[in-house]
């Protein structure tokens, strides 16, 4: 089980089925998952919509159910709901249409269709004010518009506050509203909780927890005892003790395993080690102490290290690392002792090996410029061997990572030598393509598919990178790490991504002649991002045509500041949503005729395609698009937020709109 991490998941995921046995153990367990499983983090200690919306999405804030949740206290309240056995719908239509110019189509926050009740529960504080990133005072509209919608259509209704979430009483004042409206309880009883859990993968996933914890605890060389005095001096205390009680059984099944079985693993062994040299047990005979790929220590090794060098006053200790290849944090790998070797461990003399016999110039230039993005890094000048003029980076841009895939073997097929070595690439192991149909396809080329943690060390002529996308899963990851995690870990450092920044470097650099970045346009990743934005030597438009995307979303989200703009469609025609969707819904009209984003001039929006010469009218009324439609009596304009039989409804009309004053001003303006 020490050094393998699926049979130690394996085992801890037995041990978890066993204690599940006990009543004690079940009853913590469903309570953490009902009360611990995300971190709680109140709307109002967020300045923007975006800030806001990165915490949902890496932490993947799912209700009992299974659905994708805009904030924590709705998770709350739909698994409360479904606790006590009560049927509810997330976000269903309301059953009148209310779509038109003022609101979108009406969706409440829960529907109980048993009962026809309705449940809205409003951001906002005892003094009805809102997060500092919502409008307050179209929220507070939006309040009352819906208040009067129930009352209009007699719809009972139900509401909840985010203070009463801050005040710990959520669920205690939605339990006397729901029981006051004749909402019957018949609580789900434990084993059937269990199963649905189970369904939805969340007792395997805290499997894969615990089993992280352990190793991460043992390599730590930490008591319980420990642990539960980091966890109380954690901010969210209650969490983290809840998680660090369910962990104490399941650690010591482990070591009692170990004594069954007469064995220590390697981090008992590193651990007694420390202490037979700090306590004197053991005298050190060593003058010379020499570490490889030193880049990758842990603490508690250079705790070892520290106190044999202490035995031997004349020691010398010789160290190889790389601090731009370190990337194993999440096993305990400390980059600062790397960074900051000197402070650790005395006065240094320091030897670079400042050339290279694997990559060519050109995908040096662009690795190392990106790196050495983050100030903390030891600057230094990597020479290639091998030079080259053109550039040796291309970008795809496709959602399909496999036509990239295709599209970059295609372009290696058709230069490289037999048998030319080419790496697949990718954060995740999830992500890997059918390999097998791959080699039949391109018998000529050499194809292994990796993890990018997995290739460090290796090397290959030709690599592809795929997945690069922003989000969870994507490349940087924005998962969100279990902060009793954190606790084990290395203090995380404070430029954004700088870890997931040193395995995009290790991604590039296993290439000797070209890297192949494959990315959603619509959705890229940041890295993308700042390769274009930067002016890097990347080709970006060597792929074209049919499967391929023109180019990167390049629109910001006015609303939430951190999401992008993407071309969409609908019944009423194209318009341009928010990458961000659901968690971000603003959205705003795109070019009829080609897509492209629209520019408002005067009473006009003209399209910003110069090869386009689309406009639209703007509705005087409502802000409405003017379209052209066929009445008895000819032809006329009419807004576009008309909708027959709906709640609101714009029917300004007018005879005649003259597009020429728009494309005589455009001329103008493009000129």
């Amino acid at each position: 089980m020490a050094e393998d991490e699926a049979l130690r998941a394996a085992f801890v995921d037995s041990q978890i089925q066993c204690l599940l046995e006990d009543e004690r153990y079940r009853s913590r367990l469903l309570t953490y998952f009902l009360r611990f499983a995300y971190p709680y983090k109140s709307q109002f200690n967020f300045k923007s919509l975006g800030a806001y919306n990165a915490y949902i999405l890496e932490n993947d804030i799912r209700t009992l159910q299974g659905e994708l949740v805009k904030s924590y206290e709705e998770c709350e309240i739909a698994n409360f709901l479904y606790r006590q056995g009560i049927a509810y719908q997330y976000e269903a239509n309301y059953q009148v249409n209310t779509s038109g110019p003022d609101y979108r189509v009406y969706q409440p926050d829960f529907f109980l269709p048993a009962y026809g009740i309705y449940i809205e529960h409003f951001a906002v504080n005892e003094h009805n004010q809102t997060p500092p990133f919502i409008n307050q005072e179209n929220y507070l509209a939006g309040m009352t518009w819906k208040r009067a919608l129930h009352e209009k259509y007699q719809t009972p209704l139900i509401e909840t506050y985010s203070y009463l979430k801050q005040q710990g009483r959520l669920t205690e004042v939605l339990s006397e509203k729901l029981r006051a409206a004749g909402v019957q309880f018949q609580p789900l009883p434990q084993n059937e909780l269990l199963n649905q859990l189970n369904q939805l993968g969340r007792v395997s996933e805290f499997s894969k927890l615990m089993a992280q914890i352990l190793s991460l605890f043992k390599a730590a060389y930490l008591s319980i005892k420990q642990l539960v005095e980091k966890a109380d001096k954690h901010e969210d205390q209650e969490r983290m003790r809840a998680a660090a009680h369910l962990f104490e059984p399941i650690y010591q099944a482990y070591q009692q395993r170990l004594r069954d079985n007469a064995t220590i693993d390697f981090d008992d062994m590193i651990g007694r080690a420390i202490e037979y040299v700090e306590s004197g047990r053991f005298k050190s005979p060593y003058q010379y102490v020499l570490v490889d790929e030193f880049q990758d220590i842990s603490a508690s090794r250079a705790r070892l290290l520290k106190a044999l060098m202490a035995q031997q006053p004349e020691a010398s200790l010789f160290s190889v690392g790389d601090d731009w290849q370190s990337i194993y944090r999440f096993t305990g790998s400390d980059v600062a002792l790397t960074k900051d070797f000197q402070s650790h461990f005395g006065d240094t003399a320091t030897s670079v090996l400042d050339q290279t016999f694997r990559f060519n110039n050109k995908i040096g230039e662009v690795a190392s410029r990106f790196v050495i993005q983050n100030p903390s890094q030891i600057d230094k000048q990597i020479r290639s061997l091998r030079l080259v003029e053109q550039p040796a980076v291309s970008l795809i841009k496709t959602d399909q990572d496999l036509t990239g895939i295709h599209a970059a073997l295609d372009a290696i097929a058709g230069k490289a030598k037999p048998s030319a070595s080419v790496l697949l690439l990718a954060r995740f192991n999830f992500k890997r393509p059918d390999v097998a149909a791959l080699k039949r396809r391109y018998p000529q080329l050499s194809l292994q598919f990796m993890t990018v943690h997995a290739s460090k060390g290796k090397e290959a002529d030709y690599v592809i990178v795929f997945g690069l996308e922003k989000g969870e899963h994507g490349f940087p990851s924005e998962k969100a790490t279990h902060p009793l995690l954190e606790l084990l870990l290395p203090q995380a450092e404070a430029f954004a991504h700088a870890e997931e920044r040193r395995l995009f470097y290790v991604a590039l650099t296993r290439a000797r002649h070209h890297v192949y970045l494959v990315t959603n346009g619509l959705n890229p990743s940041p890295f993308v991002r700042e390769l274009i934005d930067g002016d890097y030597a990347v080709t970006v438009d060597e792929f074209t045509g049919p499967g391929f995307q023109d180019q990167i979303a390049d629109i910001p989200c006015p609303a939430c500041k951190t999401g992008w703009m993407v071309p969409r469609d609908s019944q009423y025609g194209s318009f341009f949503g928010c990458n961000q969707y659901p968690l971000c819904n603003h959205t705003q009209r795109a070019c009829q005729w080609c897509g492209g984003d629209l520019k408002t001039q005067g009473r006009f929006r003209v399209c910003e395609n110069r090869r386009c010469d689309f406009v639209e009218p703007i509705c005087p009324r409502c802000q409405g698009a003017m379209v052209l439609r066929k009445g008895p009596h000819g032809p006329f304009w009419g807004c576009s937020h008309y909708r027959k039989n709906a709640a609101f409804s714009c029917s300004h009309t007018e005879q005649f709109i003259d597009l020429q004053v728009a494309k005589i001003k455009s001329t103008v303006n493009a000129a």
